[in-house]
């Protein structure tokens, strides 16, 4: 191997193969380089070079995995099927290309559904708790499952909350006082406003006073158990709102 210093702007040649490279930027740890080369003449990075002569998808697809990890990097994964492509085909491996492009497609479409999870808007919910330690089981237990979660003290404090704020896709009571809790959640099923807001309630709350004649599931009150576990509750909640997507 022919080892050889070069400064910014100096370069090297090889006359009878028509290439020649020069240093165009050095800073940090990289160096940029310019190549001229005829055009029949393929010029590859040689990490990626070594990525071509493997057939795994694991090395082939690095950069576009990655991509999943942080959407800012779905350009170069793009970039990378390209060149990874265009390789091919200049070696005519007509198959390979498709292969390449069609994982490529994968992990993008992965990527891009990773992207939209992220970046989609949480399920907002209310929690309604007059006891601190129950109203901190609640909010975490939400938060832990995806839910962007406020939290008031009272059933009349729930209803100044929802007149004042955006409307949330749920609100769960926690409240000992049944006959505020009852009241609170007649007069947001009532309220057009507040249409579609899925109501939970930790505890038995009389449906008679509500003026309910079906099942809690039909009449839009959905009742928990506050016994249960979290991953019970959670599991309930989600089957709920889920069903209402």
């Amino acid at each position: 191997m022919l080892v050889l210093s070069r400064r910014k702007d100096e370069g090297v040649r090889f006359p009878t193969l028509g290439i020649e490279f020069k240093v165009l930027r050095i800073g940090g740890k990289s160096v940029r380089l310019g190549v001229k080369a005829p055009r029949n003449v393929p010029v590859v990075r040689s990490e990626l070079e070594s990525h071509q002569e493997s057939d795994s998808e694991t090395s082939e697809t690095a950069p576009c995995r990655e991509a999943m990890k942080d959407p800012s990097k779905l350009f170069a994964c793009l970039q990378f099927a390209l060149q990874v492509v265009d390789f091919h085909l200049q070696r005519g491996e007509i198959d390979k290309a498709r292969l390449m492009m069609r994982r490529a497609e994968e992990r993008l479409a992965s990527a891009a559904a990773a992207f939209e999870a992220k970046s989609a808007k949480p399920r907002s919910a209310l929690v309604v708790a007059e006891n601190e330690q129950d109203r901190r089981r609640m909010i975490d237990m939400l938060s832990h499952g995806g839910y962007a979660v406020d939290a008031v003290a009272d059933a009349e404090e729930a209803l100044r909350y929802l007149a004042e704020h955006d409307r949330p896709d749920m609100v769960i009571f926690d409240v000992r006082s049944e006959e505020k809790t009852d009241e609170a959640m007649s007069r947001i099923r009532k309220d057009p406003r507040w249409n579609g807001i899925k109501l939970f309630t930790l505890g038995d709350h009389r449906a008679a006073e509500l003026g309910v004649r079906l099942s809690p599931r039909q009449s839009g009150i959905h009742r928990l158990n506050r016994d249960d576990n979290d991953t019970t509750l959670m599991n309930a909640i989600d089957q709920e709102m889920i069903g209402s997507a």
